[in-house]
């Protein structure tokens, strides 16, 4: 099964939680930020996570480029699973709800969405947290 993890990060931590994820799902697995993502990258591609940081309630700002992207690439029914890391408090948001809405807007298939705990605004990550990612990545791949 053919695998693209997209990232964007802004102080390293969305990085570190998308390499354990490309880690962790096998060598069929390729990493991209989100800015150099292609509707060509997508062609071949059987499952999608994609993630950002948490930034004011949202995903970060600019990576709204990647919905555009995977629309065009039109590559209906993709699964995905969307993923952020952020505070955990109710005021921090939800980034990877809203990208697994704007996902599923653009014809994927969302199963799965998760948070990754940073510690502070520029991180670091909550012990464990790349530990977990590898798990819920490789999870996921296994159950679809």
């Amino acid at each position: 099964m053919s695998k693209l993890i997209v990232y964007t990060s802004t102080f390293g931590n969305t990085k570190k939680i998308a390499e354990a994820i490309v880690e962790a799902t096998g060598p069929e697995s390729r990493l991209v930020k989100a800015d150099e993502l292609t509707a060509e990258m997508l062609k071949d591609v059987d499952f999608a996570f994609v993630g950002s940081p948490t930034i004011a309630w949202n995903y970060a700002p600019g990576f709204g480029k990647v919905f555009d992207v995977i629309k065009s690439a039109n590559v209906p029914g993709l699964k995905t699973a969307a993923f952020d890391t952020g505070l955990k408090k109710w005021y921090a948001g939800d980034g990877a709800g809203r990208i697994s809405k704007k996902l599923a807007q653009v014809g994927c298939k969302a199963v799965g969405k998760m948070r990754f705990i940073v510690l502070g605004k520029e991180g670091p990550l909550k012990d464990g947290e790349v530990e977990r990612a590898k798990e819920w990545g490789s999870g996921l791949c296994l159950r679809v």
